[in-house]
């Protein structure tokens, strides 16, 4: 299961988010830049985040298992 906005924001709330390396958000968008379910505005058709965001949090994921 994917790790989605909704889990992201109640993280926050809590005050338990832990964002990813950068080299590691970088290899995530990377991935993301190169797939057919990305939109020109850059959000995810499957799960509906906003990638650049969704990459720099640690425990996020693929919604279709690409990272």
């Amino acid at each position: 299961m994917s790790y989605s906005l909704k889990d992201i924001a109640k993280d926050y709330a809590a005050n338990r988010i832990e964002m990813s390396e950068d080299t590691l958000a970088s290899e995530r968008l990377a991935i993301c830049n190169t797939c057919e379910h990305k939109n020109m505005l850059g959000v995810c058709n499957k799960c509906g985040c906003l990638l650049k965001a969704k990459v720099r949090y640690k425990k996020s994921s693929c919604p279709i298992g690409k990272w």
